[in-house]
């Protein structure tokens, strides 16, 4: 969040950054000092599955864009998928650290890609032929993972079949 908030100082943009701690390294009293000098930002701690749907209602009729660092893995893109078939207002949603194999279920990832929603993914072989030397590495490794981006439903429309198909997978045991 401290990135978008440099990136959209001096705008009206808005910034609400949300952290619960999930990953056990007591980062959200550091999260909330750092972002203390950006009054742009709003930082809620806790549970994004229980603050994003509050706020896509706050902020409804406003142009929302999500970026989501965590949950991560599978989870974090089925938060995604959920918070862009809630709101039209959602005109994008982009998820860091993620990879093919981070969406755990061949049945998920093809689901996403038959609904043809996503509009990037950077570990993807076009996108590191142009950008890999900015990670020092060849376009034939996985130099880390990289962001997903999906589009909202203004762009694309979920049909009722999509959406049934939608609300149909599982992404695990857990949605966190």
């Amino acid at each position: 969040s401290e990135v978008w908030a440099r990136y959209f100082e001096g705008t009206p943009t808005r910034i609400y950054a949300i952290d619960s701690d999930a990953e056990g390294r007591n980062d959200v009293p550091l999260a909330a000092q750092r972002l203390k000098p950006f009054p742009k930002v709003k930082f809620i701690a806790g549970d994004s599955w229980k603050h994003a749907p509050q706020l896509l209602n706050e902020l409804r009729g406003q142009r929302i864009g999500v970026f989501i660092d965590g949950p991560k893995l599978q989870h974090g893109t089925w938060l995604g998928l959920n918070l862009i078939a809630l709101s039209s207002d959602v005109k994008f949603v982009a998820q860091h650290d993620t990879v093919e194999a981070a969406l755990l279920s061949k049945e998920f990832y093809d689901g996403m890609a038959s609904w043809n929603r996503t509009v990037l993914r950077t570990w993807m072989p076009a996108w590191r032929k142009h950008f890999s030397r900015l990670d020092n590495c060849s376009v034939d490794t996985n130099c880390g993972w990289g962001i997903l981006i999906m589009a909202g439903i203004e762009t694309l429309p979920m049909t009722r079949t999509v959406m049934a198909e939608f609300r149909s997978l599982n992404p695990g045991a857990s949605k966190r």
